[in-house]
């Protein structure tokens, strides 16, 4: 009987601790740390086609990230949150039994195919390109990032979360010709 009261009390305080971090039982852990990592290496190596400075981490930054990346999984929604001075990607998609789309700087990747719709002869907004634009913003100097899914589901699904916080933000109306380059390779 002691013996089970001590695993309680584990299994109790356990509980305590992830209540502590904000971390809902819907929500899946992952290593954070190498998430981070991966995308601002894929953010990098983008923007290293462009010429532009690589970004620097902020675990500020990815702290924002990671609370709303929660956020939208307790709350089944997807779209901006509308912080102040900060740029925002996000990012979903469905995580099947093999697991494919949670391969490290998916992503990033995402964001960076909208290239293919971007106007280098005409620069500027356009909300099919507005990603990419953020990931190559020249005058953009950190990022931080966060990812939730959800438990997994009947069919064995689940969705996953992720938003990448920028400063400063870009896709500023008037900049693009000087913040959006055209790659070299």
């Amino acid at each position: 009987m002691n013996t089970m009261r001590f695993i309680s009390r584990r299994f109790e305080l356990l509980a305590l601790f992830f209540l502590a971090l904000g971390v809902s039982a819907g929500v899946q852990a992952i290593d954070i740390i190498a998430f981070n990592k991966a995308e601002l290496a894929k953010h990098n190596e983008y923007r290293r086609l462009s010429g532009v400075p690589p970004l620097t981490y902020s675990s500020i930054l990815a702290a924002i990230a990671q609370k709303y990346a929660e956020l939208m999984v307790k709350t089944n929604s997807f779209q901006h949150s509308g912080a102040a001075n900060i740029g925002e990607n996000l990012y979903s998609c469905t995580v099947t039994p093999n697991g494919e789309c949670l391969v490290p700087g998916a992503a990033t990747e995402a964001w960076y195919s909208e290239i293919e719709e971007y106007d280098f002869a005409s620069p500027g907004f356009n909300p099919r390109t507005g990603h990419y634009t953020q990931v190559v913003w020249k005058a953009t100097i950190m990022v931080g990032c966060g990812y939730a899914i959800t438990s997994t589901s009947k069919n064995n699904t689940s969705i996953s979360y992720v938003v990448c916080n920028y400063s400063p933000p870009g896709n500023y109306v008037d900049y693009f010709s000087g913040n959006v380059l055209r790659p070299n390779e």
